[in-house]
């Protein structure tokens, strides 16, 4: 009993360290405006099948002040039980507003799976 205890302790750790708990940020220096957008997105096979591009042109229109992609506590959990099969990422898009915002410049777009609705 304990030896079968210490076997799915030992299993859960590795598939923690192995469910890719990356978080990146971008910020451009931009005022955020208090709009925050959160888009879910399913990744497979840790995260090594599946992209899309978001469109923060079409989601802030003032600009963006930064956006961020990163495996929530839900997507880790739903990486763990899967074995990784199944990985999902949130991204995070503030809006930018207030003296100095203006249209995000052309390009900045962040890599990542569409969700059911499209976006």
């Amino acid at each position: 009993m304990r030896s079968r205890l210490a076997r799915v302790v030992a299993l859960a750790a590795v598939l923690g360290l192995a469910s890719s708990c990356l978080n990146h940020r971008f910020t451009t220096g931009a005022p955020p405006s208090g709009v925050t957008i959160y888009t879910h997105h399913p990744y497979f096979i840790a995260g090594l099948i599946g992209e899309a591009v978001v469109d923060v042109d079409r989601l802030c229109p003032d600009g963006v002040a930064s956006i961020r992609n990163f495996a929530s506590g839900i997507d880790l959990i739903l990486t763990i039980v899967t074995v990784s099969i199944y990985s999902p990422r949130t991204t995070e898009v503030v809006c930018a507003g207030g003296p100095g915002s203006g249209p995000t410049p052309r390009g900045y777009a962040v890599q990542a799976v569409p969700t059911e609705d499209g976006r």
